[in-house]
């Protein structure tokens, strides 16, 4: 059967470092994860509240103890990301582990990476405030208390309230709520920035520029059936099939290890598979599915060892490979077969393929794209040409010429379901092509996605009243928003920062055999 019945190999983005005892290879690869703001104010502002009415919260069984000494997780313009106790970074720590209900070791990693990065834009923020001559008084400290509720009864400031605490925890409050004033004060100067009227006026002008668009697409699809048969039956080898399970783990020796351990009837294959392979069939007992050579081949280090799988006979187990994901190992479930050069899925697949190249199908496609737009110029009806070719019309509401597409307002990737426009909003010469020329004429053929696109203006004007209305109402927002996310990323990019959380993590917090 096609491929496309089967199962496509995937990395699973969203798998992270989850630090268990290795079962004969397993490990798990984390990647650094992307830093949002809105995440880092929450935890860092709501959180300390919490923070200081947690009185003893004990240290899970990860990492260094209550005076055990200190860690150093990396430096900020000099000053150490350090956890140690008492200090910013363990009561980060205390936060989280009380807030999360992830015991395992993958949530252990969470919390310490939360309560790191916390910490870190917490330094940063100390540092621009006191550069900037911002001072946190004791009047603005006591005025940050009182309206935080800690104290309120019926909704109000309690002195009595106040007066039952006792010291310990009226001064951790006091301490916590000093240390994040300055993170709050920049936060809240950011959320509270005015869009001028000016600009808003500016980003409607641009509205009324907007143009709708039809268009259409040639792509590898249109490619004649005959010339498809033709080159999938020149290089048959590319368009066998094979049926395997797989089992992937990140250490060749444990690879090894667990591959003889199946041989040798110790586990099954869908046993170890589900156990420790990291691919996105573990969850199938290792079971991959019907593949093509080329797929296949594009998973191994070395394409040409993609011979040796196919050269495994039916019911064994294939060499360990070097694969982009680690090292992998296959059983080989069907002998390989030629795929049916009759199926349209078939066809669908090698069209696929050769429109990967492009070198062979692009000037067919150039061609097919150039003959309807001599067709449309010589009189023909946009829509009815298109159903001639069985071509998709696609449609794209008005939308302002955006060029590089900015988030600050509406682009082609708000309003092209398609995507081929969207594709080349950072192309100049398309965008000025697009808007430059007259309402239904069409436009001479653009490249996007390895296809031909041509299309047409349907109209120009302003933007739907609707739609206006969104953009108006939503521009401020998404200004302050980019503001704070340009902040958080001028720290977190910055040369100043050293980051060495991972390791510092592995090699004095991870536990061994949990």
């Amino acid at each position: 059967m096609p491929s496309n019945d089967s199962k496509t190999p995937s990395q699973d983005d969203k798998r992270v470092v989850e630090f268990k005892t290795v079962k004969k290879g397993r490990e798990k690869k984390k990647k650094r994860e992307e830093v949002s703001f809105s995440k880092v104010i929450t935890y860092i502002i709501l959180g300390a509240v919490a923070i200081a009415l947690i009185a003893g919260v004990a240290i899970p069984a990860f990492g260094p103890k209550a005076g055990g000494g200190s860690l150093k997780f990396g430096s900020y313009d000099g000053t150490p990301i350090e956890f140690a106790y008492g200090n910013y970074f363990y009561n980060q720590y205390q936060n989280y582990a009380q807030q999360s209900r992830d015991s395992t070791q993958t949530g252990a990693y969470q919390v310490w990476l939360n309560a790191y990065q916390g910490t870190v834009f917490h330094i940063a923020i100390e540092k621009m405030a006191k550069q900037a001559g911002l001072r946190v008084t004791d009047k603005a400290v006591n005025k940050a208390i009182i309206e935080s509720g800690l104290y309120h009864k019926d909704g109000v400031f309690d002195p009595a309230t106040y007066e039952q605490a006792s010291n310990e925890s009226k001064k951790r409050i006091h301490n916590q709520i000093s240390d994040n004033l300055p993170t709050q004060m920049i936060f809240n100067d950011l959320s509270t920035l005015l869009t001028s009227p000016q600009e808003l006026e500016f980003i409607d002008l641009l509205g009324e520029k907007a143009r709708s668009f039809e268009y259409v697409v040639f792509d590898a699809s249109l490619y004649p059936d005959d010339l498809t048969r033709h080159y999938a039956s020149a290089n048959a080898s590319l368009f066998t099939l094979i049926d395997v399970s797989s089992i992937t783990v990140s250490d060749q020796e444990a690879g090894e290890a667990l591959r003889q351990e199946i041989a040798s009837g110790n586990i099954s294959f869908e046993d170890a598979a589900r156990e420790n392979s990291l691919d996105s069939f573990a969850n199938e007992g290792g079971r991959s599915g019907t593949w093509y050579l080329w797929e296949l081949q594009e998973t191994f280090s070395e394409s040409d060892e993609v011979n040796l799988l196919y050269s495994t006979k039916q019911g064994e187990l294939s060499p360990l490979f070097a694969s982009y994901l680690g090292y992998t190992f296959y059983r080989v479930e069907k002998d390989p077969f030629m795929a049916d050069l009759n199926d349209d899925e078939v066809l669908k697949d090698v069209k696929t393929y050769i429109g990967r190249g492009g070198e062979m199908i692009t000037p067919y496609l150039a061609e097919q794209a150039a003959q309807f737009v001599a067709a449309i110029e010589g009189g023909g009806d946009f829509n009815r040409e298109a159903q001639k070719r069985n071509l998709e019309v696609y449609t794209v509401e008005p939308t302002p010429p955006n060029t590089g597409q900015s988030s600050f307002f509406i682009g082609f990737s708000n309003t092209d379901s398609g995507g081929y426009l969207s594709a080349v909003g950072d192309d100049v010469m398309a965008v000025e092509r697009l808007y430059r020329a007259e309402l239904n004429t069409v436009t001479q053929p653009i490249e996007s996605r390895g296809a031909y696109v041509v299309a047409r203006a349907t109209a120009e004007g302003g933007l739907a009243e609707e739609m206006r209305d969104y953009v108006m109402f939503l521009y401020p927002y998404i200004i302050q928003e980019g503001i704070q996310q340009d902040l958080l990323q001028s720290i977190f990019t910055n040369d100043k920062y050293e980051d060495n959380f991972l390791q510092t993590f592995i090699a004095n917090i991870m536990v061994p055999g949990l």
